[in-house]
């Protein structure tokens, strides 16, 4: 009923000598079903029909059919009326499972089963729902409960399935009175992977416990399981007492199970209908029930000749344990009478068990068997034997052959031909065919060739991520679970280089750069977000500033890969009439040995560990163990090996770097074998475009991991991290200061190792969902690999340079994907235009499954074709200069036309007060706020002296922005401004540093170094050009626009969502404050920088204080860097002062004005004795004083004055006439 498409094509060959397609193959089964059980359409259209037809011919049978207002199927329930019936006789147990059906229309086929006398499969109910989702379990439980009467009424019932959130909460709401048990089975695959996330090795051992501790009847033989799980892990014995022991243990269930410890009951009957799900629904339901006859008849037959041989009152099954249970009460010792009803036994070994008989069928022994089972256990026959009651009555009656025989009493009825279907109903009567179709499998289109004209190609599809709807995990924020990067990429440090030989082999290969990176830890919440705005259409992700993605540059530049060569594909090589017979064959050619199943390997870091490998899946055996490669091919030296065995070492840890680092699965800790034959030449695959390969690989992988229910992201996933930290602020980790990191001869991905990483941020999804929601342009770097950083990398990551900009498709063995470095022209430094070119039209995905046989170099030729002439599609674009804003403006209102920007919504009444996301936002206001607010009264005045020192003033700000913004130079205009009789301020930048991580996106960690370079002392007053100084009162309005003013910035802050950050104080828009480490981390930069030598910056903390006990001010210029450290603290003492004005006086003068005071004073003192006696006149309102809390500061309140312990300091100082200025 169920053969498949491949198995018709084995047939027909084999009979008729006759090779078909494997479309002609689907057309012919799908036509054959069609012919023998009607069409799919029909029989979802009739189903109501021929449900009421299988009632009337069996009473008793129920049904309930859930549709939409058109009438469109949604679920099926039903329950034969014999299966009811009988079910009535069976033990008070239903093990419920689900299985995924394999029609037209998918959908989950639903079963409760039941157990009869004989621990014989007994089905009850069935359910054909859209999946098996928490909606479509509570759904079948209610009408379980509400159709079924003989359910709801059972006493002591008890459920038995996995931990499913929809069977837990369904269980608890509609059976509050029934036991909900869990499947041990299941709990153990869970065990598993709790076991395997925590790192314990010996996993096998654990399940193998746990299992014995939930499975055992002996309380001695839990108690010691439970101690080795303690002995081993702590947290995993605490893993299972949170799984609440009385729904997973067989000791302390309390008799609720009747022994079944698994829903292996439910899944042996789905295995029956396996080969019937590909069924329509109607023919289905008849396979289900002809399995059904044919069991209620077997049954019925084995019944009869049991009670004709016999006349035993339990059944086969019962009878012979109960007969065991009697030749051991046979040896054990008589029994000791304590009184009426109270037993003591000794068993053969010396243990004692106390057992309770009490006339009536109740029998209690200490040993919890008869309670568990409800059969006596040895002890009890003993002691009732004892004194002469037989044990029969303590027997439940569950197991007896009076109700094994009454279970299948009741008769099955022939199904009613559709001409005996009761008459039509318009209103129920015919519905509509399911909803939601599978796409069907039609035949490849025709894939541009190399002289077609793909600017002629029409895209017809909606390249926005919302256009995907529920098949994409951002339209479920609230519901999608944070991807895990697969487990095996752990592994890639496990096998360190440090030979020569064996580095100059990989140099030559052209792998030595990316054979340097070292395991960086995930960033998974960071990984989730991102993966949340990629669009599979175009592989690119979509953020507010446009659209990104990670090119063959980016590639070339972090990996060190070669990009520019022959895609990595090859012809089958494998297989009868091949090179090679076997997969085992080839490794015996090309890495000397493969695995065997009965040779034990040991780990050559840990001798203790050993284990056992073998190639692949069942009988394929086309893969090979990652851990196997390691575990026989490291060495520390690989000095004294010949020439065939050091190349055979070097294929097997290409092939190990190949599983673990570039192009990783989520299969399991395994490599494909496809690519061994292409390591058989070595010199040629160093040709090979493996940076391509990478590329497509991690591709796909994003296509798959944005699909909602995907738990696992693989592929080259430090190659996707590096790229965000080197491009967005998000998520980006601080590197130790400030040392520079040498890249000569190795890739950028070197400098993000973890050895040079100080510390990596802990974001939640959430926050990292609102800072990509808020990303604005000057939080980007656009072009992060300069020509410093160029000048230091290795020559592989320049050698494919040419190609960097090529529209072609990238191919790595089964997988094809499209570089489109058109849509992303900005990380190149070129103008974005609205003017892309498409994918190719009606591109399909395809895999390896289901294609063992495939020459992928003949299934890809097309594609092959165009990368082979990648030159011939190189995109050509404008450079971007000063004067390209408006094309920017033009791209954005372009792209946020249709893109899908935000993932959260924002909230219903948005705060009224906008608070700065990063300290970058915060110079920015600050400059465009107090800008305004001096050069407004100057408009119309002759004051030229107050003109002075408000330029002045904005030159410090624009200092002071430009190192906290990234501004490229040639935004900066190169002559002055012709309205002002000031030379143009236009400070030198230098470009940025190979180990500057930028700012962080952490307020605790702020930018890792100031910025790109040292801020530039200004001697003369400064003045930006005017379309770089947007007008406040213009900025957000519509004028703006209109007058021009180049205002991307201000764009995004008017138009996204306005929330409330999460990292900020609500009512306060101060930024949290810096701890004084980062002061003398910057003073250790300027003692490098001018001595020569490194000295901590603990050493310069201690020094400093040490001299100023003793208040040796003349030492303490010396040490401190020619007085650089006095000055950096009097700026100090000017932020405290600045602080105590604001605290005071309810004002805020800024720095340059006490500055300014302090000049005109000429005493620093009489700046303080200003701020005192300011605060004996006026005493300021404290209740409506700002909260800002600073470190090492306090304040106290004294009949209403505020005093500052550091200004008393001060001024204590001042009258010793202590040198402080």
């Amino acid at each position: 009923m169920d053969i498949k498409p491949r198995e018709i094509i084995g047939r027909v060959e084999a009979k008729f000598n006759i090779k078909v397609s494997y479309m002609k193959a689907c057309d012919a089964r799908r036509k054959a079903i069609k012919a023998v059980f009607g069409s799919w359409e029909e029989s979802y259209r009739s189903l109501n029909l021929f449900m009421e037809g299988i009632v009337q011919a069996m009473p008793g049978t129920v049904y309930k059919i859930q549709s939409s207002s058109s009438y469109r199927f949604q679920r099926l329930f039903w329950a034969f009326g014999p299966s009811i019936s009988g079910w009535r006789f069976c033990r008070p147990v239903l093990s419920m499972d689900g299985t995924f059906l394999l029609g037209k229309y998918r959908g989950t086929l639903l079963i409760a089963v039941g157990l009869d006398a004989n621990n014989g499969l007994f089905p009850l109910a069935f359910g054909i729902v859209e999946s098996e989702c928490n909606e479509s379990w509570i759904w079948f439980l209610t009408m379980l409960h509400d159709l079924l009467p003989v359910v709801a009424s059972r006493t002591n019932l008890c459920i038995i399935s996995d931990r499913h959130p929809g069977l837990v909460r369904g269980c608890r709401e509609i059976f509050p009175y029934a036991a909900h048990r869990h499947c041990l089975r299941h709990l153990r695959e869970n065990f598993k992977k709790a076991v395997r996330q925590i790192g314990v090795s010996d996993v096998e051992f654990l399940c193998q416990k746990m299992y014995a501790a939930g499975n055992t009847d002996d309380a001695e033989l839990f108690n010691q399981s439970m101690l080795d799980i303690i002995r081993i892990k702590p947290e995993l014995h605490q893993w299972l007492v949170e799984r609440d022991v009385t729904k997973w243990s067989l000791i302390f269930d309390g008799g609720f199970r009747y022994g079944v410890m698994t829903t292996n009951a439910s899944e042996a009957f789905n295995g029956i209908l396996k080969r019937a799900r590909g069924l329509p629904v109607q023919a289905l339901i008849t396979a289900i029930y002809y399995n059904i006859v044919r069991m209620f008849v077997c049954r019925l037959e084995l019944i009869h000749t049991e009670e004709q041989q016999s006349n035993n009152i339990f059944s086969p099954r019962v009878q012979a344990k109960l007969r065991k249970h009697e030749n051991d009460a046979r040896r054990i010792p008589e029994p000791t009478r304590i009184n009426m009803h109270e037993f003591q036994v000794f068993d053969m070994s010396s243990r004692s068990y106390r057992v309770d008989v009490t006339l009536g069928g109740n029998s209690v022994c200490s040993c919890g068997k008869p309670v568990i089972y409800h059969l006596p256990c040895a002890h009890v026959i003993s002691s009732t034997a004892s004194v002469r009651i037989s044990h029969l009555e303590f027997d439940s009656e569950y197991y007896t052959m009076k109700n094994l025989k009454m279970t299948y009493l009741e008769e099955f009825h022939t199904i009613p031909d559709k001409e005996y279907w009761p008459n039509h109903d318009p209103a129920t009567g015919n519905m509509a065919e399911a909803q939601h179709v599978r796409r069907k499998r039609q035949p490849k289109k025709p894939i541009p060739q190399v002289d077609e004209e793909q600017q002629n190609i029409t895209i017809d599809i909606n390249p926005s991520i919302a256009s995907l709807r529920g098949s994409h995990r951002a339209a479920h924020p609230d519901e999608g679970t944070v991807l895990e990067a697969a487990s095996h990429l752990l592994m890639v440090h496990e096998w360190p280089i440090n030979c020569p030989r064996f580095m100059e082999g990989l140099r030559v290969l052209g792998l030595y750069c990316v054979s340097q990176l070292r395991y960086i830890r995930m960033d998974h919440n960071l990984l989730t977000a991102l993966v949340e705005r990629w669009s599979p259409q175009i592989n690119s992700f979509h953020l507010p500033v446009g659209e990104m993605s990670i090119t063959l540059q980016d590639v070339a530049l972090i990996l060190g890969l070669q990009i520019d060569g022959p895609a990595l594909v090859g012809n089958a090589v494998v297989g009868a009439g091949r090179r090679w017979a076997s997969w085992p064959d080839c490794c015996d050619d090309l890495l000397g040995q493969h695995p065997k199943r009965d040779v034990i390997y040991q780990d050559p870091f840990n001798p203790r560990v050993s284990s056992k490998f073998r190639m692949g899946q069942a009988q394929a055996q086309t893969c090979l163990p990652l851990r196997w490669l390691r575990w026989t091919f490291y060495r520390d030296s690989y000095l004294d090996l010949n020439e065939i065995d050091f190349w055979r070492h070097v294929r097997a840890y290409i092939l190990f770097l190949m599983g673990t680092y570039l192009v990783p699965d989520t299969s399991g800790c395994e490599i494909h074998l496809r690519f061994l034959p292409l390591l058989e030449d070595l010199g040629l695959f160093s040709t090979y475009s493996i940076g391509g390969a990478v590329l497509a690989h991690l591709y796909r992988e994003l296509a798959e991991a944005t699909k909602p229910k995907r738990a696992n992201i693989a592929g080259c996933i430090h190659l996707l991290q590096i790229w965000c930290w080197e491009r967005l602020h998000v998520g980006r980790p601080a590197l130790h200061v400030p040392h520079h990191v040498n890249l000569d001869g190795l890739s950028v991905g070197y400098r993000w190792n973890q050895e040079f990483i100080r510390q990596l941020p802990t974001g939640s999804l959430s926050s990292y969902r609102d800072e990509l929601d808020g990303l604005l342009d000057s939080q980007v770097i656009w072009e992060p690999y300069t020509s410093e950083v160029r000048s230091q990398v290795a020559d592989i990551c320049l050698s494919g340079e040419a190609i960097w900009l090529a529209h072609v498709p990238l191919v790595c063995w089964t997988r094809v994907e499209w570089h489109l470095p058109d849509r992303v022209v900005r990380q190149f430094g070129l103008i974005p235009t609205m003017e892309v070119q498409p994918m190719e039209l009606k591109f399909a995905r395809v895999d390896g499954r289901g294609k063992a046989d495939t020459d992928w170099m003949v299934y890809h030729l097309p594609y092959i074709g165009l990368w082979e002439d990648r030159r011939a599609y190189i995109i050509e674009g404008i450079i971007m200069g000063p004067d390209s804003g408006h094309f920017i403006h033009e791209y954005l209102q372009w792209f946020r036309s249709w893109a899908t920007l935000y993932m959260l919504k924002p909230p219903t009444t948005p705060p009224t007060t906008y608070y700065p996301r990063a300290p970058s936002e915060r110079y920015l206001r600050n400059f465009f706020v107090e800008t305004e607010r001096a050069v407004l009264p100057l408009v119309g005045s002759n004051d030229y002296n107050n003109a002075d020192s408000v330029i002045k003033r904005i030159a410090e700000m624009a200092v002071d922005l430009r190192r906290e913004v990234h501004i490229p130079d040639y935004l900066y205009s190169e002559h002055g401004y012709t309205g002002s009789p000031y030379e143009s301020f236009s400070p030198v930048i230098g470009e940025p540093q190979s180990t500057d991580a930028g700012p962080s996106s952490y307020q605790d960690l702020g930018p890792s170094q100031p910025f790109f370079t040292q801020p530039t002392q200004q001697t003369t007053p400064g003045w930006y050009p005017h379309e770089y100084v947007p007008d406040s009162t213009l900025a957000g309005t519509i004028e703006a626009e209109q007058e021009g003013i180049f205002g991307v910035e201000q764009h995004v802050l008017r138009d996204r969502p306005v929330r409330r950050p999460q990292h900020y104080t609500p009512g306060s828009d101060a930024l949290p404050h810096r701890g004084r480490r980062r002061r003398w981390k910057s003073l250790e930069i300027r003692f490098r920088e001018v001595n020569g030598h490194f000295v901590s910056p603990h050493f310069l903390q201690m020094r400093y204080n040490e001299l100023k006990r003793h208040r040796d001010e003349d030492r303490m210029k010396e040490v401190n860097l020619d007085g650089q450290l006095r000055e950096f603290f009097k700026l100090e003492d000017w932020q405290d002062l600045q602080y105590e004005f604001e605290c005071k006086m309810k004002c805020c003068p800024t720095q340059s004005q006490l500055q300014s005071l302090a000049r005109s004073t000429g005493d620093l003192q009489a700046v303080y004795t200003i701020g005192d006696l300011f605060v004996k006149r006026k005493s300021p309102n404290t209740e409506n004083l700002p909260y800002r809390k600073r470190k090492n500061s306090s304040e106290k309140c004294r009949n209403g004055q505020v005093q500052h312990k550091s200004s008393k300091r001060r001024l204590t100082e001042e009258k010793t006439k202590l040198p402080r200025s």
